[in-house]
């Protein structure tokens, strides 16, 4: 959703400058005000969605900052082009100079309810592509934009000119408030700025005057105390609470609505921070939910990425493929039937053509798969390796699944014929139709392979070297930092080496991007768990 969904032409505006102001001018080496109250104070503890800003970054942060940009960008001033791009798109004309002698350090921007309709999620579960932010009702969305102020007359005055003549004006426990014509109301409270909704303003106003906080929550309180230090942004999302904040006007809706909300039962609490350094991004998370549910970048999944094979660009480790799958096919299933009454689901379908052909997904396939790695290695087509290797849990099973998809591929109109492969117990070569390479699918020494040729099978089950055992591994353990194990690694230079030989770049769409994908060195991930919470780490570096 975009934001300029939510927030009108004045919170827009000044968003706008907000964002961009510490930048554009240098305003942290000219004497930034000092750190203020922070606006999770008085925001409600109901709010499923909270966003924190530094705008006004000083010292080590302001100089990371604007290093990344300029790395990224290739432009000294990176943030002018973001600014105009931004007033543009909101018809702002608020300047900088305006809003310097008031604004403070920091910014929240909080929504407590959506408005708009869940049909979106029906045609989803019947396979129809649909928009969901598209479903956002701006009218009926509440929430509020919550400015750190270090002038309260001055920033009173810009609000004021912000509102124009024709605002109404109210009051609400004593606060005095304006509405401007396009329903935004304004407000300085306590010490903070405050533009939104009407029932986003009066939140803002009741927890200053004493509600109940975001930031005194036991959730948020709990994971913000987990994050490092260092952090330009921060985003707070309750993924069950936002979902069920959704107005909905059908029948169709509510019940797509319930049906997600029942997925999302287990997914509680989210806390994310973008962290800058002078030549890399990070992004950590902290996140709330019973143990069993952390499917990808655990411990199962950095040590089968550690085996993967020592060259490899591109590796990727998943925890348990089996479970992950098994639950995903669940949640699907389930929010198709809520929904099918509206019309057929392809899942149902599908599930119905595999039956007939004598196949069970959980049976034999889900039942056997533990953790999996994804592999790619080689910087040209004649050269290329990719492959996924699937740790067997019942080599019976994973061996008798090699003759199930050779008839599965057979019965959808390619080829298939039984392959003799060093190292494995089963193996089939496979031709798909309109595809001219060959994938062999083979079962040996407790791994279940697909991979792009008969090399990348060999070097799925017997690499000549692993990628726990070199620099690039030992770099990535290095950006995680604080003994995490990577579950992604991606090195952005072969990648880009690969695109070269093969020509992609005179592609014109990726032609455009590749200018910032040479600024790239590598992009990594991990994560690990204690007890209900697990932390995890994405860190991109750059040249």
């Amino acid at each position: 959703m975009r934001l300029s969904t939510i927030i009108s032409r004045s919170c827009r505006s000044l968003l706008a400058v907000a964002l961009t102001a510490a930048t554009l001018t240098g305003c942290g080496s000219s004497g930034s005000p000092k750190s203020g109250p922070d606006p999770a104070s008085v925001v409600p503890a109901s709010a499923p969605l909270y966003v924190s800003v530094v705008v006004r970054p000083t010292g080590s942060l302001e100089k990371d900052t604007v290093s990344v940009a300029r790395k990224l960008t290739h432009l000294r001033d990176p943030f002018t082009s973001l600014l105009k791009a931004i007033q543009s798109e909101s018809k702002s004309h608020v300047s900088w100079s305006e809003v310097k002698p008031w604004l403070g350090e920091r910014l929240g921007l909080f929504i407590t309810s959506l408005g708009g309709s869940g049909s979106s999620l029906s045609s989803l579960a019947k396979g129809s592509p649909a928009n969901l932010a598209g479903k956002i009702d701006r009218q009926e969305t509440e929430g509020a934009l919550v400015l750190d102020v270090s002038d309260t007359a001055k920033a009173r005055a810009f609000l004021n000119a912000q509102a124009g003549h024709s605002a109404r004006r109210s009051s609400y426990n004593g606060v005095d408030y304006q509405i401007d014509p396009e329903n935004d109301a304004l407000a300085i409270v306590g010490h903070f700025a405050v533009i939104g909704s009407v029932s986003g303003l009066k939140a803002v106003i009741e927890t200053s005057r004493g509600g109940s906080s975001l930031l005194r929550a036991a959730p948020y309180r709990k994971l913000s105390s987990l994050g490092r230090a260092g952090a330009l942004a921060n985003v707070y999302l309750s993924p069950a609470a936002l979902f069920s904040s959704i107005r909905t006007h059908s029948k169709e809706d509510a019940q797509a609505l319930r049906a997600t909300r029942q997925l999302l039962r287990h997914q509680q609490q989210l806390y994310a921070s973008l962290i800058p350094s002078s030549d890399s991004i990070a992004i950590d998370t902290q996140s709330i939910s019973p143990e069993g549910d952390a499917l990808t970048g655990g411990a199962l999944a950095a040590k089968v990425l550690a085996g993967l094979p020592e060259n490899s660009w591109l590796a990727l480790g998943v925890d348990d493929l089996g479970q992950a799958a098994a639950q995903e096919l669940k949640t699907l299933q389930s929010l198709a039937s809520t929904v099918e009454a509206g019309g057929a689901s392809p899942m149902a379908g599908l599930l119905g053509s595999l039956s007939a052909k004598g196949i069970g997904l959980q049976r034999d396939f889900l039942g056997w798969m533990g953790s999996a790695g994804l592999f790619v290695a080689g910087n040209g087509l004649f050269n290329l390796q990719l492959a996924l290797v699937i740790t067997s849990k019942n080599q019976a099973a994973s061996r008798a699944a090699v003759g199930k998809i050779a008839r599965l591929v057979q019965s959808s109109g390619g080829s298939a014929s039984p392959a003799s492969l060093p190292g494995t117990d089963a193996a089939t070569a496979i031709k798909l139709k309109g595809v001219p390479f060959t994938l062999y699918a083979a079962d040996g020494q407790g791994k279940f392979v697909v991979g792009l040729g008969a090399a990348s099978v060999r070097q799925a089950l017997s690499p000549s070297g692993t990628l726990g055992d070199s620099a690039a591994y030992r770099t990535a353990q290095a950006a995680l930092g604080h003994g995490m194990q990577p579950s992604l690694i991606l090195n952005f230079s072969t990648l880009v080496s690969f695109l070269d030989a093969a020509q992609l770049q005179n592609n014109e769409s990726l032609g455009k991007i590749m200018p910032y994908l040479r600024s790239l060195n590598a992009l990594t991930a991990g994560s690990e768990r204690s007890g209900e919470v697990e932390r995890g780490r994405i860190v991109l570096t750059l040249h």
